[in-house]
C-alpha cells in the first residue's frame, strides 16, 4: 500500500476513536450523539479512499459514487451540533425536516444510481463530474458556509465558555471547507486527483469541535482535577489547551472567570481553617501543614 493508504488508515482509526470516547462521557448526550455519528460517517467516508481500490474494476464506478453517502449528512449534523451547544433543547421544525429529508433522499438516491461522475480511469480513479455532483457540491458549501454564519452570530451573542466553543467551531468549519473544496472540487476540475488529502482537513475540524464539545464548564472542570475529583482523561488532556484557547481569544472574559475561579479557592480554604479552628485542638502550624496537604494541587 501507498502513503495515501496508510494516512486514510490512520485517520479513520483516529476519528472513529474519538467519536467513541466523546459518546462515551457523561453528560450533554444529545451533543455527543450527534458529533459521535457525525465521526462515524466521516471514518467510513475517510476509509473508503483505501477500500475502493480493492473493488474489481468493473465495480469501482459504484465505489466511488457509493463513498459519497455519508457526506450527505456532514453539514446536517454540524448544524445540529451547532445547534444543540447554543440551545440543549432545541427540536427541529417540521418544515427544516421535511426539507432535509427531501434533499438527502435526492442525494442519496444520485449516489446509488451513480449519478455523480463518469471514471475515466478505473484503476487511478480519475473522473468527470455531473451536473448532480455539482448540486451536491453546492449543498454542502451552502450548508457549512450556513453553519459558519450561525456561528458567527453566536459568537457575538455569548461570553465566556461558549464563546471560545463557537470560535473553535468557526475555526473547524473554515479549515474543512478549504481543505474539501481544494482537493475535491477545484483541483479535480484541473484534472488534479489528490482528494484524498481533504481527509487532512477532517481531522483537525474534528479535534477542534471534540475539544469545543468538551470543555462546556473549563474552570469547574479545573477546580474537579486540582480537588482530586475523577475526571475523564479525554477531558483533561484538553483542558489546558482550551484555556491557552479561551486567555488568547476572549482575555477580558478569562481574567474574570479567573478571578473568580481563585476567590472561590480562597474561600473554601478560609472556611476549611475555620471549621479546623473550631473543631479541633490544632495550633497554627499543625492546620497550615493540613490545609497545605488538601490544597497541595491549588499550590503548585
Amino acid at each position: 500500500m501507498n502513503i495515501s493508504n496508510y494516512l486514510c488508515i490512520v485517520i479513520s482509526l483516529y476519528i472513529f476513536t474519538l467519536g467513541i470516547f466523546v459518546y462515551l462521557l457523561p453528560d450533554r448526550k444529545k451533543v455527543k450523539t450527534n458529533f459521535s455519528i457525525l465521526c462515524m460517517l466521516i471514518a467510513i467516508w475517510v476509509i473508503s479512499f483505501t477500500l475502493r481500490q480493492f473493488v474489481k474494476s468493473e465495480y469501482r464506478h459504484l465505489a466511488f459514487d457509493w463513498m459519497l453517502i455519508p457526506t450527505i449528512f456532514f453539514p446536517i449534523l454540524l448544524d445540529r451540533i451547532v445547534t444543540l451547544i447554543s440551545n440543549p433543547n432545541n427540536k427541529i421544525s417540521k418544515v427544516k425536516f421535511a426539507t432535509l429529508l427531501t434533499l438527502s433522499s435526492y442525494f442519496s438516491i444520485a449516489a446509488f444510481n451513480c449519478s455523480y461522475s463518469i471514471i475515466i480511469d478505473t484503476d487511478n480513479f480519475t473522473y468527470t463530474s455531473t451536473i448532480h455532483y455539482h448540486f451536491l457540491i453546492l449543498y454542502q458549501i451552502s450548508y457549512s458556509c450556513f453553519c459558519a454564519y450561525k456561528l458567527k452570530n453566536y459568537t457575538n451573542t455569548f461570553r465566556g465558555n461558549q464563546k471560545v466553543q463557537f470560535k473553535l467551531m468557526s475555526l473547524g468549519v473554515i479549515i474543512i471547507l478549504i481543505f474539501a473544496v481544494t482537493f475535491i472540487y477545484i483541483l479535480p476540475l484541473m484534472g488534479i486527483f489528490q482528494s484524498y488529502l481533504a481527509t487532512i482537513g477532517a481531522i483537525i475540524a474534528l479535534s477542534l469541535w471534540s475539544v469545543a464539545i468538551l470543555q462546556h464548564n473549563a474552570f469547574e472542570l479545573k477546580s474537579d482535577i486540582l480537588s482530586g475529583k475523577y475526571v475523564p482523561l479525554l477531558k483533561r488532556i484538553t483542558l489546558y489547551p482550551f484555556l491557552g484557547i479561551f486567555f488568547i481569544l476572549d482575555p477580558k472574559e478569562f481574567q474574570i472567570l479567573s478571578h473568580e475561579f481563585k476567590s472561590n479557592t480562597v474561600s473554601d480554604f478560609l472556611s476549611s481553617d475555620l471549621i479546623l479552628k473550631s473543631t479541633t485542638n490544632l495550633n497554627t502550624n499543625k492546620r497550615a501543614e493540613v490545609l497545605a496537604r488538601k490544597y497541595n494541587n491549588y499550590l503548585k
